[in-house]
């Protein structure tokens, strides 16, 4: 079976770029933080910076904070420094480009070009930002989905994150790219794990050329 037809009717439940908020501005800060860390250090950062900022993340609130009290509070997600930046750039982007509300960035002629302007914003961020924001043009992927994909046997470990991202969207229309992106990470975290898969009930099993 293909992959899309493997993942029809699945749950959706347990993602946390998704689950942990529905504001766009804080799904960016999300997807920043999850950057080469675990989501139960990301889930720490991100709600340390919402106990600094003392309600919901916003580009203005966080461009009130200095230096200092953003890398602190952001610490857990580790590469503090570089992350602090990131989240910067964005909110001076948006603030001063999109008068604070992100969704605009999908005005931009090409909205991806737009977000990977930005310092600290790579394919992977811009991708999720953006698919969140319903901008079904692309496909992101994190190291779940990636690992998924390569060993259900559509890529192999030396293909390019944009290898990956178009054969994706090939597979799958735009309509359900944000879907299967969530569905693969679930599945990435709960079954295909990076050590010991858990294979046997796996709903990717029938498909999957590396299934024991």
């Amino acid at each position: 079976m293909s992959l899309r037809e493997l993942i029809k009717g699945l749950d959706l439940k347990g993602v946390f770029s998704s689950s942990i908020s529905s504001h766009p501005f804080e799904i960016a800060m999300a997807t920043i933080l999850s950057q080469n860390t675990s989501d139960m250090n990301a889930i720490k950062a991100f709600n340390c910076l919402k106990e600094k900022l003392v309600g919901e993340i916003t580009p203005q609130r966080i461009l009130s904070l200095s230096v200092e009290d953003l890398e602190m509070a952001i610490s857990f997600s580790g590469l503090k420094k570089s992350k602090a930046k990131a989240i910067f750039s964005l909110a001076r982007k948006v603030t001063e480009l999109w008068d604070g509300d992100l969704t605009k960035v999908l005005r931009e002629e090409d909205p991806r070009k737009a977000l990977m302007s930005i310092d600290g914003i790579g394919p992977k961020t811009a991708d999720v930002i953006l698919l969140h924001l319903g901008y079904n043009e692309t496909f992101a992927i994190d190291r779940h989905i990636e690992r998924v994909v390569k060993r259900f046997g559509l890529s192999n470990q030396k293909d390019s994150y944009e290898f990956v991202r178009l054969k994706l969207m090939s597979i799958f229309p735009p309509e359900e790219r944000l879907r299967a992106h969530k569905l693969l990470i679930l599945i990435g975290r709960e079954f295909c794990r990076p050590h010991k898969p858990n294979c046997y009930p796996c709903p990717l099993r029938k498909g999957c050329k590396s299934s024991s």
